[in-house]
């Protein structure tokens, strides 16, 4: 595929997927076109994975108070400034975006919204001003329909919230290619796309019937193939894996919990039911049929 004259290859299987996240890692970067045109801002706080001699400081990298960072970070404020940005630009637009859909998701799909209402009232109480069960990481993990909304928000293939492309550092080859004896090629500084809104709604895994449908129920017994075939790579996998996997997932679910627990009803108010618009920033959100520059309009119900 050509796009604005470079060529770049697109990949659904997930054999490749596994190939460029974790078993051929070294092969593939994140380029230096997209090096240097977020350098200025983030420096290499996030690019650090693609150097070698720093393989390891990436995997340890320390999120922490400013005055930790202080103490541990060797190049002083201007290291502290990259790994600051560096975590406002991983998690907090991501995170956003992901609720963002979810919201979007229970608009169009009042059962959904209803049930897992239903099961957050059950759980943690119908008030978060009023007498409730005490939140905590242990129980927003046990709470398991609000973990299944989640998980299919992120595998619907319409809403990734941020691109998958990496740069090819030499040539390599993909483990599966247009057929087993003629595996792909790529070539050096070449962009590879793994097509996740292709390996997350593949039919084969989802279903004939209902993979491009909204359906959280699939969870109960799907979530352990998923992974394990990466099809299901919402947080990338290998030594890229998103260290604020678990931060996100529980903030998103934490708000959700609050949210529901006070608003019994969500209208739509400018969403199109015809087709779905997209809003894209540095991340992937809804947008607005009136400005796809402006937020999705809702109106909720206190309960």
């Amino acid at each position: 595929m050509s796009i604005l004259g470079t060529t770049n290859l697109v990949t659904a299987e997930p054999r490749n997927i596994q190939a460029i996240l974790a078993t051929q890692f070294n092969d593939f970067g994140m380029g230096a076109t997209r090096s240097t045109n977020l350098k200025t801002v983030l420096g290499r706080s996030i690019f650090a994975a693609d150097d070698m001699a720093k393989k390891e400081g990436s995997s340890q990298a320390l999120y922490d108070f400013l005055n930790v960072l202080r103490e541990r970070c060797s190049g002083g404020d201007e290291e502290v400034r990259e790994q600051v940005l560096g975590l406002l630009a991983a998690g907090r637009d991501t995170t956003a975006s992901l609720m963002s859909w979810t919201w979007y998701c229970l608009l169009h799909n009042p059962r959904v919204f209803a049930k897992l209402r239903s099961e957050i009232l059950s759980t943690f109480g119908c008030s978060p001003d009023g007498p409730s069960v005490t939140m905590t990481f242990a129980s927003l993990k046990e709470c398991t329909y609000l973990q299944h909304v989640l998980s299919e928000t992120l595998r619907l293939p319409l809403y990734p919230s941020t691109p998958a492309a990496r740069s090819a550092t030499r040539p390599s080859q993909w483990a599966a290619g247009r057929t087993e004896r003629a595996p792909s090629l790529t070539l050096k500084e070449q962009r590879s796309t793994s097509a996740r809104t292709c390996s997350t709604g593949g039919k084969d895994l989802w279903g004939e019937e209902d993979a491009d449908d909204f359906v959280p129920e699939r969870w109960e017994k799907q979530r352990g193939a998923a992974s394990a075939a990466w099809h299901f790579v919402p947080f990338n996998g290998g030594p890229r894996i998103c260290i604020g996997q678990k931060l996100a997932l529980t903030e998103a679910g934490y708000v959700l919990v609050r949210m529901l627990q006070r608003y019994d009803a969500v209208k739509r108010l400018d969403v199109d039911l015809t087709r779905d618009w997209h809003n894209f920033t540095v991340v992937c959100s809804p947008g607005s049929p009136v400005n796809r520059n402006q937020a999705v309009l809702c109106q909720l119900k206190l309960a």
